[in-house]
Parts: structure tokens; sequence; C-alpha cells
């Protein structure tokens, strides 16, 4: 009797217990909702799924952790506390299971386009890549942005020539009377 009470107490304690998010696999995303997307749309996409990621695996990590130690400390002091954890897997869970589908989806359709970065490198590096490249880039762009100066704008599109604010820069140059300068 006493093991099957020990059984029925570890399986509620299991299934208490919230999924470190490295567990949670992406939820399938259909690229057809991003079929009609140009690159930079897509970069842009990617960068928006890759932020709500980013802040849902923080609060799932930290949910994780806070289980874990419970339980050491339920195991180690008083195991029939267990039972009353609160943890387990939540609509976060399903919410960071479609962001990373979404993200998958995104990267499939930027491999198709040849979209540079997105495809060659996966969200993985994209992530990476937002939070140093994208950082200096949107730094870039507020210094510039209000500028009446047509060289800023054009040094933006050599330096960024995919980047997440290349037709804001050309219509800035449009109305400042420079002809539109082609991508390379």
């Amino acid at each position: 009797m006493f093991r099957l009470i020990a059984f029925l107490a570890g399986a509620v304690i299991v299934s208490g217990c919230a999924t470190d998010p490295n567990e949670i696999q992406a939820a399938y995303i259909s690229d057809h909702q991003y079929r009609d997307y140009d690159c930079n749309q897509l970069a842009a996409e990617t960068a928006r799924v890759q932020r709500g990621v980013d802040t849902l695996r923080a609060s799932l990590k930290k949910t994780a952790d806070d289980d874990s130690a419970q339980m050491a400390v339920g195991l180690i002091l008083f195991w029939p506390a267990l039972l009353f954890l609160e943890g387990g897997d939540g609509p976060q869970a399903q919410e960071y299971a479609q962001l990373r589908g979404q993200a998958e989806a995104i990267e499939r359709v930027s491999i198709k386009r040849a979209c540079g970065e997105v495809s060659n490198q996966g969200v993985a590096n994209t992530k990476r890549a937002s939070q140093t490249n994208g950082a200096a880039e949107v730094t870039f762009w507020q210094s510039i942005s209000k500028s009446e100066d047509p060289d800023d704008f054009i040094a933006y599109l050599e330096t960024y020539p995919n980047g997440t604010f290349v037709a804001l820069a050309r219509n800035k140059l449009k109305r400042l009377g420079i002809v539109q300068i082609e991508s390379e």
C-alpha cells in the first residue's frame, strides 16, 4: 500500500512541475501565412517573434527553476507538501510553442526566398544578430530618422542593405529629391 501511495505521489509531483523551455517542442505553423512577405518583412517578423520567444523563455525558465527548488526542499523536508505544487505547463508554454513554430515557419520561408542571414544562419543565430546588429541598426536609424541630409540615408542603405528601415530610407531619399538607389 505504501508503494502505491509513493508511486501516486511521485506521479502527481512530476506532473505538477513546469517543463524547462528547452524541452518544449515547437508547434507546427504553416509557411502559408508568410508566403507574401519580402525579406525585410521576414526579418522584422523574425525580430518580433524572437522578442516574444525570449520573454516567454525567461518566464518559463524561472517557473521551472522555482518548481525544481520547491521539489528539492520538499523531498528533503516534507514530501507531502509536494502534492500541492502549483507548477505545470500552462498557457505560457503553449504560447511559447506557437512562437517557436512561427520562428521555424519564417525561417523556412526565408530559406526559400534566399533572404541571407535568416536563411543561412537560422533563427537561433538571428537572435544573436538581432540583439547586436538589430540594436545597432535601430540606434543608427533613430539617429538619422529626422535628418534632412541625404548622405545619412545613403549611409544607412549601404550599411544595412536588407535592413528593417530600407523602405523608409528610400522614401525619405525620394522626398529629399534623391533618385532611388538600387539595392545590390
